[in-house]
């Protein structure tokens, strides 16, 4: 995957992640077109980055406020 195409995964991964609504891993990875084990990883990463993404593995993942 070039640099390019994961970060326009990233962006649909947030995206997705700010309609704050509860959503698995697995749904996000078939929109990001990736896995969940990388959506796993961009959760960290978003997070590192001080977005404030609720949730965790088996549950699901959103984003309020």
């Amino acid at each position: 995957m070039t640099e390019q195409a994961r970060e326009k995964a990233i962006e649909k991964v947030e995206k997705l992640l700010r309609t704050g609504q509860l959503t698995t891993a697995d749904r996000l990875a078939a929109s990001a077109e990736v896995s969940a084990r990388t959506v796993y990883r961009m959760v960290s990463r978003l997070r590192s980055q001080g977005l404030r993404v609720r949730g965790e593995a088996g549950v699901g993942y959103l984003v309020r406020g």
